[in-house]
């Protein structure tokens, strides 16, 4: 959360005439979920008394501390608080600051739905016997908008301003009820495709819809899950091109896609692009727009062709991925290696693996190593599927160089030897080295010992698999390594 503003209230000359929130003592009373504050109790070290009696700044101070530990309590850090007033009873004029009456506000704001923000007023003018509470719209200006004109009635009103803790978000059991959910809230339906065997759908599931930020924006739009190979969601998968999981469709509500976010997403980048789409920022449409604006803008025609892809109109997309590398054939923007990349994987959808190989090997050529990356295990199949061993050992070599700090990278290399018994002391330099580079990856430690065990290094072998084991005890698989090498052991000599 953000405060602003003065800890304190100001003279007409902008002076600060009282202490700050530092000074404030709290003390919780008895009250809305044992959150109210005694504004008795809640003194400040001089500064000017109203005919109440109690200091006139404690308005901002008291109310400015209760709302950081509501917001605290709920994890908003979405919301801004800013110290305003004095204000006359009606909340409508500025009052002089030695007027007994004047009321001193904390205003609440916080983004709601498509709306820009929604805005709240807490604050007392005095300790007034009886509280009021009157519950306040969203609303673009907070000029004219009723007060909460009694501290023990604060804990609520922070309740309807900043909202309750999050609640779970409430996913629809099929595709038809989710439409109706989007119309009825009039907002926009997201639905996540996915499959029973998808190790990234449950890992999405867990870390970014998980999370208690993203729960609170799921909270406002209709959701559905889809799975991609069973009742309605194959007809789905379809309809939509769907090729991947995971995939999140985001639509209106008459079932107009508007975007989609493809793979597995942190929870941070979700919100980002979320946002973006209820905007219509890069959406798409929103890139349709801007590329018949300006349609010698390359950037914006790359995203577009990226949009295409997507959507399964490869046609489309490769037309503009041609056209940018033409228009810049020294690839300036650094478009080369992911357009080279896309080009693959539309041949490889249309089964032509000798263009898909000539595209994957232009990648390998160039210096964008997130698509070296993503292209040497496609091309390494492709020269398999030809019995072209050799161009696969010089694949590998050129990756493990090019990206040696990469120990995700190193694993599968040396994965890949260790599983043939082929080539055991290039493999152990890889996997010890990817071992170096994350040593607490249980995965990484069970490749090191596979290659230990492949050279005959048992002991060794049990070694590094128990580390594995300590690291993911409920591992069954480590733990049949484990027995598998000790059976090893058992069964022959060391050559450790």
């Amino acid at each position: 959360m953000r405060l602003s503003g003065s800890t304190a209230p100001t003279d007409k000359d902008g002076v600060c005439v009282g202490g700050g929130v530092e000074s404030a003592r709290l003390r919780p009373a008895i009250g809305h979920r044992g959150t109210d504050y005694d504004p008795v109790t809640a003194g400040l070290n001089g500064g000017q008394r109203g005919r109440g009696g109690a200091p006139i700044e404690v308005g901002v101070a008291v109310l400015k501390a209760a709302i950081e530990i509501e917001v605290g309590e709920r994890g908003r850090d979405d919301v801004d608080a800013q110290a305003v007033g004095p204000f006359d009873r009606r909340g409508r004029k500025r009052a002089h600051l030695a007027d007994p009456e004047a009321v001193f506000a904390v205003e609440i704001r916080r983004p709601v739905g498509r709306m820009s923000r929604s805005v709240s007023k807490v604050s007392f003018p005095g300790w007034p016997r009886r509280p009021t509470l009157r519950h306040e719209q969203p609303h673009e200006r907070g000029d004219d908008m009723p007060l909460v004109n009694s501290l023990p009635a604060l804990s609520l009103a922070l309740a309807t301003a900043l909202g309750s803790p999050a609640d779970p978000p409430t996913w629809q059991p099929s595709w038809n009820a989710a439409l109706e959910d989007a119309k009825s809230r009039e907002t926009i339906l997201m639905a996540e495709v996915y499959t029973d065997w998808c190790k990234w759908c449950r890992v999405l599931d867990r870390e970014t819809f998980g999370d208690a930020k993203v729960k609170r924006i799921l909270a406002e739009l209709a959701l559905v899950k889809v799975n991609a190979e069973k009742g309605e969601g194959v007809d789905i998968r379809k309809r939509f091109s769907v090729s991947g999981f995971p995939t999140v469709l985001f639509l209106d509500a008459d079932g107009t896609e508007i975007d989609r976010i493809s793979g597995f997403i942190k929870p941070d980048p979700f919100l980002i692009r979320v946002a973006q789409i209820r905007r219509g920022e890069s959406t798409f449409g929103d890139l349709l727009l801007r590329s018949k604006a300006e349609p010698g803008d390359l950037r914006t025609s790359k995203l577009l062709a990226d949009k295409y892809l997507e959507r399964g109109n490869s046609a489309e997309a490769m037309k503009r991925y041609d056209e940018i590398l033409s228009k810049d054939p020294d690839d300036g923007l650094g478009f080369a290696a992911s357009i080279h990349l896309a080009h693959a994987r539309g041949s490889l959808a249309g089964q032509d693996h000798a263009a898909a190989r000539g595209s994957l090997e232009k990648v390998t050529e160039l210096d964008d190593l997130d698509a070296l990356r993503d292209a040497y295990p496609v091309l390494r199949r492709i020269y398999l599927r030809d019995e072209r061993t050799s161009d696969v050992d010089r694949l590998h070599d050129r990756v493990a160089t090019r990206l040696s700090d990469n120990p995700q990278v190193l694993n599968d290399i040396a994965w890949y030897y260790a599983s043939r018994s082929e080539r055991l002391d290039q493999a152990l330099a890889w996997a010890s080295r990817g071992v170096d580079l994350a040593p607490g990856d249980g995965s990484l430690l069970d490749t090191l010992a596979e290659v230990h065990h492949r050279r005959g290094e048992h002991a060794r072998a049990i070694a590094i698999i128990e580390r594995a084991v300590r690291i993911d005890p409920q591992s069954d698989y480590f733990q049949k390594q484990l027995t598998r090498f000790k059976t090893a052991a058992a069964d022959g000599p060391d050559s450790s």
